[in-house]
């Protein structure tokens, strides 16, 4: 069964929601991919969903899931490697974006900070930076307090 951290959760539902996933033995992510729950594109090896969960100020929040559950990025083979290149490109497109941010979640979650152990990329795009405007703002990892 895929591990779960609730305590980086963002909302009660998504907290909710998960727990009903980990109570039937099966990963968030796998459950929703299943469902076939807001597949946007789909090629040979990834699906790409809307985040219901996107974090606050993003105009534009996407997840890019390997359909075979996967902890670690190094775990990708070639053909997944190559695919993955085709997928996000399409997503790029499609939003008719021209900039956007993208980060890995992968590995061991207490570096991650991570909700879910199933490798997951998220395709972030905000808004064009001008006077008066905020950070989106989104943990990537921990980092030692100063004394």
């Amino acid at each position: 069964m895929a591990e779960m951290r609730f305590d980086t959760t963002r909302s009660d539902e998504q907290r909710r929601r998960m727990q009903k996933c980990k109570d039937e033995g099966m990963c968030y992510l796998c459950e929703r991919i299943a469902r076939k729950e807001h597949i946007v594109k789909q090629n040979r090896h990834w699906y790409i969903i809307k985040n219901d969960f996107p974090y606050e100020g993003t105009v534009h929040h996407y997840l890019i899931i390997p359909k075979r559950h996967i902890v670690n990025l190094d775990d990708l083979n070639s053909r997944e490697e190559s695919w993955f290149f085709n997928i996000h490109w399409w997503l790029k497109r499609e939003l008719g974006v021209t900039g956007f941010s993208m980060f890995v979640r992968s590995g061991d979650m207490q570096y991650t900070h991570a909700s879910l152990d199933h490798v997951h990329f998220q395709f972030i795009v905000g808004t064009k930076k001008k006077t008066g405007s905020e950070k989106i703002k989104v943990t990537l990892g921990y980092k030692e307090k100063p004394r």
